[in-house]
């Protein structure tokens, strides 16, 4: 990322000042164990039981060791990464949370943003 894509300079540009090479690879070393401590240990059960959508209720249901693996996504602040900073997110930019806040009304904006950054509801585009 730094050799070829120039990450390393990323800070120069004033939208993303904080994002230095240090930030970066700590950024990247956490990803990675939330990967392989986390997420990788519900593969197994997420292909066995898999999701389950009920159309008489519109309810999907997810396995059960999805639940504790999004909580300590949204614990360590991983789906406000890419959210406005305004709704409390880090200011990079994300599929709905994105174009809600680049194309809802205000009271759109209010009802779901902090909602959708804090990690409380999900959306898809």
């Amino acid at each position: 990322m730094f050799d070829v894509l120039g990450v390393d300079r990323l800070h120069e540009l004033e939208k993303y000042a904080d994002a230095t090479p240090d930030l970066i690879s700590a950024v990247i070393d956490e990803a990675g164990k939330l990967a392989a401590e986390v997420i990788q240990p519900t593969n197994q059960a997420g292909d066995c039981e898999g999701c389950h959508y009920y159309p008489e209720t519109h309810a999907v249901t997810t396995p059960e060791v999805f639940k504790p693996a999004y909580k300590k996504f949204v614990e360590g602040g991983w789906n406000a990464q890419d959210a406005p900073v305004e709704f409390g997110g880090q200011g990079l930019t994300h599929g709905a949370i994105s174009a809600l806040h680049a194309h809802g009304s205000g009271e759109f904006k209010q009802t779901y943003l902090e909602k959708l950054v804090s990690g409380e509801w999900t959306g898809t585009m």
